[in-house]
C-alpha cells in the first residue's frame, strides 16, 4: 500500500494556498515548446490553389502545422479547408476583399475585419479564427483590429524576439521569387538565424509551383527547407502561428506556486493571468529532481503526464508540458517505488498476477491461480494510496478471471492487489480510460 502523504496533509494544503510560495529557482520555463533553440511558422496567403492540392499534405506527411490565411470572397475551397483544420492547420483571416486597410473608413474596416472571422467560422465549424494578415502588409485602426483579433502578421523581413514588440505587426520574411528567400540554402540560413537569436523566424509564401499566386516557389525547395527541420529537430519547433503567440503570451504570464511540500510529496500550480477559453496551449517547464528522487511519479488530474530527464551541471531535471490553470499537479517520489518493482510482471508464491485489457475503459478483467479454495480480496488504491474500492469472494482452487467494473472510479492510475488469507498474490497498476 502506498503512504506518501502525512496525515495532516489537508491542513497544510490550507496553509500553503492562503500563503503561497512562488518557486522560481526550482523551475525554469522554456523559451519555445520542449526547449527548442526557435520557431519556425510556415503562412500563406491568398487561397493559392496548390496550397491545398501540394502543401498541406507535404505538411501532413512531415507533421508539421501551418497557417493559411484565406481571403473570404476569393472563392476558397472550403471542403478542403476544413479538412486542414481537422488535421490542426489554422484557418486564419486575410480579409473579406483583400483591402488597403488603412484606406477604410472605419464602418468599412470593421465589416472586413468582423465579416472575415464570422465566414471563416460558418464555413470551417471551429472557433473563431483569433490572427489576421494585413493585405500589402498595411494595418488599419489598431483598436479595432484588437476587437477581433489577437494577433496579426505584417511583413517587415526580420526575425522576431522571442517575445515580439507589437504582436499586432508580426514581422514575417517574404519567400518565392520576389522575395529575399527563393533557395533552400536561404531557408536553412534563416532557421540558423533564428536560432542564433533563440527568435521566431515567420516565412510569408503566396504561389506554389505554377498555380498562379504571387511571389512563386516551388513545392520542392519547400519540402527541402522541411526536410533540413526535420533533421534538426531537436533545435527547431515548427507550429502554426496561433499556437506560437498563445505559447509567448503564456510563457510570459506563467505563475507557478508549490502549495504543499513534504519529503515524498510536492504539490504546485502552474497558472497564467490569461483567458483560459483562448489560451489553452501547453508550456513546457523543468523542475529540479529533489536529492532521493531516484523514481518519481508526476500527476495531473490522477493521470500520469509525459516528462523526460535530462541533466545540466550535474543537476537533474524533469521537463514536461502542461496547460496553464488546469489544475494542481502531484510530483510524488515513489514510495509508489515498491510497488512499481512489484508490479513488473512476474510469478507470485500461489500465482501470476495480470489484468487485460490494460488501460481499460469500463471493464477489466484480472486473471489469477490458487492452490487451494480460499477467500480472494481485491482492494483498489488510487495514486496517493488511498483505498477507493475493494470486493471479496470464494474461489475454487485452479485458475481464474475476477471481472472489476470501475463504475465508482474516475478515469486515472489505480494500484490494485489481490489478498487470501494465506498472503498477497501481489499488486499490479491499472489505468483506467473514462
Amino acid at each position: 500500500m502506498i503512504k506518501p502523504l502525512i496525515f495532516f496533509l489537508s491542513f497544510f494544503i490550507l496553509l500553503y494556498n492562503i500563503f503561497p510560495q512562488s518557486i522560481s529557482e526550482n523551475y525554469k520555463v522554456a523559451d519555445w515548446f520542449n526547449f527548442k533553440d526557435a520557431a519556425i511558422t510556415y503562412t500563406f496567403d491568398d487561397n493559392c490553389t496548390n496550397q491545398l492540392k501540394k502543401v498541406v499534405p507535404i505538411f501532413d506527411e512531415y507533421n508539421y502545422k501551418l497557417t493559411l490565411f484565406t481571403v473570404t470572397n476569393w472563392n476558397p475551397d472550403w471542403e478542403g479547408l476544413r479538412k486542414a483544420a481537422g488535421n490542426d492547420h489554422e484557418i486564419a483571416s486575410h480579409t473579406v476583399s483583400h483591402p488597403f486597410l488603412d484606406k477604410l473608413t472605419e464602418n468599412e474596416l470593421e465589416s472586413e475585419l468582423k465579416n472575415s472571422a464570422e465566414l471563416i467560422h460558418a464555413n470551417i465549424g471551429k472557433e473563431e479564427p483569433l490572427t489576421i494578415a494585413y493585405p500589402y502588409c498595411r494595418p488599419g485602426k489598431l483598436s479595432l483590429i484588437k476587437k477581433y483579433y489577437i494577433a496579426a502578421r505584417g511583413c517587415q523581413g526580420y526575425i522576431e524576439k522571442k517575445t515580439p514588440s507589437d504582436f499586432y505587426n508580426i514581422s514575417s520574411i517574404i519567400c518565392g521569387s520576389e522575395g529575399p528567400v527563393k533557395t533552400v540554402n536561404d531557408f536553412n540560413a534563416r532557421a540558423e538565424e533564428a536560432a542564433r537569436l533563440k527568435g521566431w523566424c515567420v516565412y510569408l509564401l503566396h504561389g506554389i509551383d505554377d498555380d498562379g499566386g504571387y511571389s512563386p516557389l516551388s513545392s520542392d525547395t519547400l519540402r527541402k527547407s522541411l526536410d533540413y527541420l526535420k533533421n534538426n529537430e531537436d533545435r527547431f519547433w515548427v507550429d502554426n502561428f496561433i499556437n506560437v503567440v498563445k505559447y509567448i503570451r503564456e510563457r510570459n504570464s506563467l505563475i507557478i506556486n508549490e502549495t504543499y511540500q513534504s519529503n515524498d510529496t510536492i504539490i504546485f500550480t502552474v497558472n497564467d493571468t490569461l483567458d483560459d477559453n483562448v489560451y489553452d496551449f501547453p508550456v513546457t517547464l523543468r523542475r529540479k529532481i529533489p536529492a532521493g528522487y531516484q523514481s518519481f511519479l508526476l500527476l495531473q488530474k490522477n493521470k500520469e503526464l509525459t516528462s523526460k530527464v535530462i541533466q545540466e551541471n550535474e543537476q537533474n531535471y524533469v521537463v514536461f508540458n502542461v496547460i496553464p490553470d488546469s489544475s494542481e499537479i502531484i510530483f510524488i517520489k515513489n514510495e509508489t517505488v515498491k510497488i512499481k518493482d512489484e508490479l513488473k510482471d512476474r510469478d507470485f508464491k500461489s500465482g501470476r498476477l495480470n489484468n487485460y485489457p490494460n488501460p481499460f475503459n469500463n471493464s477489466t478483467n484480472i486473471t489469477f491461480s490458487l492452490n487451494e479454495p480460499d477467500v480472494v480480496k481485491l482492494t483498489i488504491y488510487d495514486i496517493l494510496g488511498r483505498q477507493v474500492d475493494s470486493i471479496s469472494k470464494i474461489y475454487a482452487s485452479g485458475l481464474h478471471r475476477l471481472v472489476y467494473y470501475a463504475d465508482k472510479l474516475t478515469g486515472g492510475i489505480y494500484f490494485y492487489t489481490l489478498d487470501t488469507s494465506r498472503g498477497r498474490l501481489g499488486v499490479s497498476k491499472m489505468s483506467l480510460l473514462k
